[in-house]
């Protein structure tokens, strides 16, 4: 929530952040999603990148981790810088 107040109204209106959510809630959450937004700055394997593939949303997400090891940017994911 810090980080969405900085983002301008008209943004902040259309961003929904989900900072945990049940396992039997996940599903039903990443469905009611357009995109996928991971903006880690250090991250190992991201558990949550795995569930947003898996229920095909279209991912944003930093170089950090593991993610440049399975995910390829332009076809698979946006890597954007940190």
């Amino acid at each position: 929530d810090q980080v969405l107040g900085t983002f301008p109204d008209d943004v902040r209106s259309r961003v929904t952040n989900v900072a945990a959510a049940p396992n039997e809630r996940l599903l039903a959450e990443y469905r009611t999603a357009d995109v996928f937004v991971h903006a880690a700055l250090l991250e190992g394997l991201s558990r949550a990148q795995t569930e947003a593939m898996a229920a095909a949303l279209p991912i944003v997400t930093t170089r950090c981790g593991a993610a440049i090891d399975f995910l390829v940017d332009g076809e698979s994911c946006l890597l954007v810088p940190m």
